[in-house]
């Protein structure tokens, strides 16, 4: 029994954005202390801004997905992973500037 594409990509979603999300976050704050000599305080601080931004935009791009169908469901999905694939590559460039 073949899965429907949408179950497919909710499990290339979950796997690998996910797991990507959930891999670094709790880790950050120690990061940003090693790596840049930042307070536990202010490492702290830095790491609950994608926290702050998701309570904002989560409700939003729910409405968004709401209004305007789910014949846009994968076009958000993209764009959602690509900010986060953004957003490492960010960490990763980082490193190489401090």
């Amino acid at each position: 029994m073949e899965l429907p594409r949408e179950a497919n990509i909710l499990a290339i979603v979950v796997s690998v954005g996910y797991a990507a999300i959930q891999a670094f976050y709790p880790n950050m704050s120690k990061f940003m202390q090693q790596n840049y000599g930042l307070s536990n305080s202010h490492a702290g601080m830095l790491s609950s801004i994608p926290y702050i931004v998701a309570s904002v935009l989560v409700p939003i791009q729910g409405h968004l997905l709401s209004y305007f169908g789910q014949s846009y469901y994968e076009k958000f999905l993209a764009f959602a992973m690509s900010l986060i694939l953004i957003a490492h590559l960010m960490f990763l460039a980082l490193l190489e500037f401090v």
